[in-house]
């Protein structure tokens, strides 16, 4: 399982992830990883080198003008985030 050092949560294809890398283009943009494009093979998986050498292809939820509706992002520039249906139901309903 490939994790996120940050919140030590799986980077994998069809998760949704924001953009943290503060010197990059995309910075703060949102989307959903489509596939993992680029890695350094390492101890028996394909995907098993090291995370800065992991690329991901993601596709934006919302494109914004003049700007990309993907990218190739490396695995520490990703943070997950968390689904909706995911946390706790906090209404008291």
């Amino acid at each position: 399982m490939l994790t996120n050092d940050m919140n030590d949560q799986s980077i994998r294809e069809g998760v949704k992830v924001r953009v943290i890398g503060v010197g990059s283009d995309y910075y703060g943009r949102t989307g959903k990883v489509d596939a993992l494009v680029s890695y350094v093979g390492g101890a028996g998986s394909r995907a098993g080198g090291p995370p800065e050498s992991r690329g991901w292809r993601v596709i934006f939820d919302w494109p914004l003008g003049g700007l990309a509706g993907r990218a190739i992002l490396r695995e520490h520039e990703l943070e997950v985030v968390a689904n909706v249906l995911d946390r706790p139901d906090t209404s008291g309903a």
